[in-house]
């Protein structure tokens, strides 16, 4: 991955083709000019593009309790308690009036990071919310996500609920941000 530079003032202006020309800095001797534009862009630009990386879903509940945004769990331990402390994954079992938790799920973390992603609390079921996609920029992993909402007129009991999706990626120590949008859902589910 490139490393940002500490960036130097570069002026830069148009000729009369638009063909962009990077201009000598004034304070800057002939041998640390500016690069050949060719080169000063593609820099930039591998700098400014987020690169895609490669998710698999452990679990997309609305039953989670996740705080809102991006947690990482890096490690067994953290991984094993945050498990059992999210409700969500539990089941009551009414005959012997006791939660059923399935076993924690193993990760490698000595090749993965485990990104658990909420919005939050909502008002009522009906809340869909979907990492649609995970890239990597030059300082932070993106979390690109869609919380859809009941469609309108759709009525629920009021109930509190958690949506959250349980994602793996790559080993990383780059922190993440969630960025979502958010629609509403054209129907009410039958």
């Amino acid at each position: 991955m490139p490393t940002a530079l500490a960036p130097k003032a570069i002026q830069s202006q148009t000729h009369p083709d638009n063909a962009p020309r990077i201009v000598a800095h004034p304070d800057r001797s002939e041998h640390e000019q500016s690069p050949k534009p060719e080169q000063h862009q593609s820099r930039e630009a591998d700098l400014i593009r987020p690169r895609p990386i490669h998710f698999e879903t452990i679990l997309q509940s609305e039953w989670g309790h996740a705080p809102i945004g991006v947690t990482v769990i890096n490690d067994p331990a953290t991984w094993s308690a945050f498990w059992q402390q999210n409700c969500g994954l539990c089941v009551y079992n009414i005959t012997s009036h006791t939660l059923i938790r399935p076993p924690t799920p193993q990760i490698d973390f000595t090749k993965y990071t485990v990104l658990v992603a909420s919005p939050g609390p909502e008002g009522s079921p009906g809340y869909k919310f979907s990492i649609n996609k995970v890239t990597e920029g030059a300082d932070q992993v993106i979390v690109d996500a869609t919380l859809t909402t009941p469609g309108f007129g759709c009525t629920y009991i009021a109930l509190v609920t958690f949506p959250e999706q349980i994602i793996t990626i790559p080993k990383t120590s780059i922190p993440p941000i969630l960025s979502m949008d958010t629609v509403q859902a054209p129907v009410c589910p039958v």
